[in-house]
């Protein structure tokens, strides 16, 4: 996508309505650096951005759950990323970044210096975003050991002092509250911790590149079942596009923008499976509903 389609859009986009119930979630960028190889990870996440600025009408926010470098999370991946989602910024969209297994903190803050002020709990970047009827907690599941180029990868965690400030933070909300973490709760042992508190609504997270709900497994007995939704990838490999969160005084929505399906990488017209197009159809659409009822 050229710099002048992109302003193009952005542009349009400004003067436009800016829906405060709505907000696009996106997951698992995977951006590479400017010239780094390979690129697609790049153009579809250009083509996911002209996408949301083309809603009508826009959503408020925009809310990535992690994974916004490419591998080993180079300073250069972050400066890119940065590049193709500023549009977004220029329209008007409130950005919230969250961090994944592919990440690296400190690289992230040489593009975007302001987290490292604004987060609650030190060390990490963790994130409270505010929406008409409900909040949403970001939280930093990028392990304290740093990737590096080995081959070897780490499980996503949080940490005590982190688990300590959500709870506190849950304990204390007046208002159904949203978690949200690359990975899922069951992979950072807080499962028990959301479904014991019916403040909570619900939980999301990105990492799998797989659009689809599944309920909160946890250890206890009883209780009340607490949905999970997973997001897919805005273009690196499995399921590719976005999905928008709608909110009202009773719940929330979300519903899935199917935009591709490929694996490992895409292919051209005439040599893609027919599997793809039939993945693509079948999520396009979907939806997942959380209650704000006790």
């Amino acid at each position: 996508m050229g710099a002048a389609a992109a302003g193009g859009v952005a542009t349009a986009a400004a003067v436009r309505t800016r829906e405060p119930e709505l907000a696009a979630f996106i997951s698992d960028l995977h951006v590479n650096g400017e010239k780094a190889e390979p690129r697609h990870q790049r153009e579809y996440l250009a083509r996911c951005v002209q996408r949301i600025l083309a809603l009508d009408p826009l959503p408020a926010q925009v809310v990535c759950f992690g994974d916004v470098a490419h591998f080993w999370g180079y300073a250069a991946d972050y400066a890119e990323a940065r590049k193709l989602l500023q549009p977004l910024v220029d329209a008007g969209l409130k950005l919230t970044l969250g961090m994944g297994n592919h990440d690296h903190r400190e690289h992230f803050l040489r593009s975007w210096p302001e987290y490292a002020s604004s987060s609650p709990v030190p060390g990490r970047i963790v994130s409270q975003v505010s929406f008409p009827h409900a909040d949403l907690i970001m939280l930093d599941s990028l392990n304290a050991t740093p990737l590096v180029p080995n081959g070897k990868m780490y499980d996503g965690d949080i940490g005590r002092e982190q688990i300590d400030w959500l709870v506190s933070k849950l304990d204390s909300a007046s208002r159904p509250v949203f978690v949200g973490a690359h990975h899922k709760p069951e992979e950072l042992g807080i499962a028990d911790v959301l479904r014991e508190r019916r403040v909570v609504a619900g939980f999301i997270h990105g990492h799998y590149h797989w659009w689809g709900s599944s309920i909160c497994e946890t250890h206890g007995k009883g209780g009340r079942t607490l949905w999970k939704a997973g997001l897919p990838s805005t273009g690196a490999w499995g399921d590719i596009g976005f999905a928008l969160f709608r909110l009202s005084p009773h719940g929330a929505e979300l519903t899935c923008r199917m935009e591709d399906f490929f694996y490992p990488s895409p292919r051209p017209a005439g040599k893609r499976p027919l599997m793809w197009d039939s993945m693509r159809k079948m999520r396009d659409g979907q939806k997942v509903s959380f209650s704000f009822e006790a």
